[in-house]
């Protein structure tokens, strides 16, 4: 850290700011979603599994509904 004197007192600074308060404003950002699915077991360690991801609210860019659809096998 780098100083200055103030008053007669050592004061430490911090890069890039100098002492000098930095305020920023930071608009939030609140993405809320709602996951809806089901899994079913097919055969000897397999699995099915479908899912919808649907937005809660407006905030952020997004696609009006997300289907995923995957399968599993255990070996």
């Amino acid at each position: 850290a780098l100083g200055r004197l103030e008053d007669g007192q050592f004061v430490e600074t911090e890069l890039p700011y100098h002492g000098r308060p930095l305020l920023v404003d930071i608009e939030r950002n609140d993405i809320l979603e709602a996951s809806i699915g089901a899994k079913v077991s097919i055969g000897r360690g397999g699995l099915l599994f479908a899912t919808v991801i649907l937005p809660l609210n407006d905030d952020g860019l997004r696609a009006d509904v997300v289907p995923l659809v995957g399968i599993e096998k255990s070996f």
